[in-house]
C-alpha cells in the first residue's frame, strides 16, 4: 500500500524495470516455458542456481527502499511553516555582534511518539497488529498532500520495521538443542555399525526407513551411514541418472534425493550404489536391520564393455534387468557416449575372455578419506567399476605384480559410476581424489585484495 506514495509518473523507467522483473521472477518460478527458456538462454548461469522458489526476495527487498525514498522526498518537497523573524544580533564579550543561528527543529517527540507506538504494537497479538498497521499505511497514503509540516520519515519507517520484525519473529521455528540430537544420530549409527560392520565402509549403504524427524531424509548422514538418499548437492552425473531412471526431465538444481517412492528406480540405483541394507521402523517404534537383496559389492570386473549413445538408452537398461541387474552389471560395463569423459577409456579396448575370471578380494575405504584401495586379481585387461560416483578429480594408479605402478585412467561407467580399466596382473588399484588447485594462489589473493584497496582509496578521493 505504501508504494503508493512513489511517483511512478515521474519514475517510469522504475516503474517498467520493476514491473518487468516481476513479470519474468512469475513466468520463470511458474516455469511458464517461453519465458525461463528464454531467461536461460540469455543469461545462462541462471542455470546453477536454485531461483524459482526465492528469485522474488531480492525484488521484494527493493521495495522498503523505494518506499523510504518515496517518503523523504515527499517530506523535500512540502512547504514548511513560514521562518521565525530574524533575531536581534547578540553581543560578545569581546562587544562584536554575532548573529543567531536558527536551531534546528526538534524531532525528539515525534521519535519518543514512534517508539512507544512501535513497542506497542511489537507486543499486541498478530491481527491486532495487522490491523493497525495497514490502518497506519492507508492513513499515510490518503493524507500524503494534507501534510502541512511533511511526513516524519524516519518514525514512520521505524513503526514499520519495528512491526516487520515483530511478524518475522512469529514465523521462527524454535531452536532446539544440537546436542542431543547429534548424540541420538551417533548412537544409531554405532548400534547399527556394531551389528553390521560393513557398514562402516562409505562404499556400502543402508536405506534408512526410520528416519529421526529432525534429520528427515539426512538421517543416515547424521548416523555416520553412507546412503543415496538425502539433502544436498551431489555430482551432476549422480543427479542426472537418478532423473533418467525416474523418466522426468534433469533438474540441475534438485537437492533432496529419495527414491524409495519409485521401486524400480530404486531398485537399479540399490544395486549400482551397493544399498543391501534397511533400517527400517518396527511395531513399538523400535528399529530393525533388514536385508534388501544382493548387490555387485561396493567393486566389480565386468567380463566385457559396451557403449550406449545416450543415457535414457542407459536408464532403459538398468530398468529392464530389475532384481537381476547385479548379474549384468558383471557381464557388462556400460558407457554413455554422450558424455565426453568417457573418451578417457581405450577407444580400441577389446575386454579378454579371462576377464570372466577376475576377482575384487576387498575394498578398503575410510570414512572421510581421499584414497580408495580394491585388492584384485586378474590375468587380463579388465573394467573394474567402484560403486562411488565419478569426479573429474580422481586418480587412479595400478599396483603390478613385478612392483611397477603405472597411472590407469578413470572415466564414467554406468553414466555415474566411477570405472576404470585394470591391467594385467594387476594386485590392487588405488583411486585418490586429487583436487586441482590454482597456480600462484596468495599471489592472486594478494592482487584482489589490492584491487579493493585501491577501490576504496578512490572512491573516498572522489568528492561527495
Amino acid at each position: 500500500m505504501l508504494l503508493a506514495l512513489v511517483p511512478w509518473r515521474r519514475q517510469r523507467a522504475l516503474a517498467v524495470g520493476l514491473g518487468l522483473s516481476l513479470v519474468a521472477i512469475i513466468g520463470f518460478s511458474m516455469d511458464i516455458s517461453f519465458v525461463s527458456r528464454t531467461l536461460l538462454a540469455i543469461i545462462p548461469p541462471l542455470r546453477s542456481f536454485r531461483v524459482p522458489n526465492r528469485a522474488v526476495l531480492p525484488w521484494l527487498l527493493v521495495l522498503p527502499m523505494l518506499v523510504a525514498a518515496a517518503l523523504v522526498q515527499h517530506r523535500r518537497e512540502t512547504p514548511e511553516a513560514p521562518a521565525a523573524a530574524p533575531s536581534r544580533p547578540a553581543r560578545s564579550r569581546r562587544g562584536r555582534g554575532t548573529e543567531k543561528l536558527a536551531k534546528p527543529a526538534r524531532r525528539w517527540p515525534a521519535v519518543v511518539a514512534a517508539v512507544l507506538v512501535a513497542l506497542g504494537l511489537f507486543f499486541l497479538p498478530a491481527s491486532v497488529r495487522e490491523v493497525a498497521i495497514w490502518s497506519l499505511a492507508l492513513a499515510l497514503v490518503l493524507l500524503r498532500w494534507r501534510w502541512k509540516r511533511g511526513a516524519p520519515a524516519g518514525a514512520i519507517l521505524l513503526v514499520l520495521a519495528v512491526c516487520g520484525v515483530a511478524a518475522f519473529k512469529e514465523r521462527l521455528l524454535p531452536l532446539k538443542d544440537v546436542r542431543p540430537l547429534l548424540s541420538a544420530a551417533d548412537r544409531l549409527g554405532n548400534e547399527v555399525r556394531r551389528v553390521k560392520p560393513d557398514l562402516d565402509s562409505p562404499l556400502t549403504r543402508i536405506r534408512v526407513d526410520g528416519e529421526i524427524a529432525e534429520f528427515t531424509v539426512n538421517t543416515a548422514f547424521a548416523a555416520g551411514l553412507s546412503s543415496i538418499s538425502g539433502y544436498g548437492v551431489p555430482a551432476r552425473r549422480f543427479a542426472a541418472l537418478y532423473f533418467a531412471l525416474l523418466k522426468t526431465p534433469y533438474l540441475p538444481t534438485a537437492a533432496v534425493f529419495n527414491l524409495t517412492a519409485n521401486q524400480a528406480a530404486f531398485s537399479a540405483m540399490r544395486q549400482l550404489y551397493n544399498v543391501d541394507w534397511v533400517l527400517a521402523s518396527a511395531p513399538g517404534g523400535s528399529l530393525t536391520l533388514g536385508s534388501l537383496g544382493p548387490t555387485a559389492g561396493p567393486a566389480w570386473f565386468s567380463a566385457s564393455l559396451s557403449r550406449l549413445s545416450k543415457l535414457d538408452g542407459l536408464a532403459d537398461t538398468l530398468l529392464a534387468a530389475g532384481e537381476t541387474l547385479y548379474q549384468q552389471l558383471s557381464r557388462a560395463m556400460w558407457l554413455v557416449d554422450s558424455d565426453a569423459l568417457t573418451k578417457r577409456a581405450p577407444q580400441d579396448y577389446e575386454a579378454d575372455s579371462k576377464c570372466a575370471q577376475a576377482r575384487v578380494i576387498q575394498v578398503q575405504a575410510s570414512r572421510r578419506g581421499h584414497e580408495f584401495t580394491a585388492e584384485v586379481t586378474t590375468d587380463a585387461a579388465c573394467p573394474l567399476t567402484l560403486a562411488m560416483n565419478f569426479t573429474e578429480d580422481l586418480r587412479a594408479t595400478a599396483v603390478l605384480a613385478d612392483g611397477q605402478r603405472p597411472a590407469v585412467p578413470v572415466f564414467p561407467a554406468y553414466g555415474a559410476l566411477t570405472g576404470v580399466i585394470v591391467p594385467s596382473h594387476a594386485q590392487k588399484i588405488l583411486v585418490r581424489a586429487e583436487p586441482p588447485r590454482l597456480p600462484m594462489a596468495p599471489a592472486w589473493a594478494a592482487l584482489g585484495m589490492a584491487i579493493c584497496l585501491g577501490a576504496m582509496a578512490l572512491a573516498l578521493r572522489r568528492p561527495t
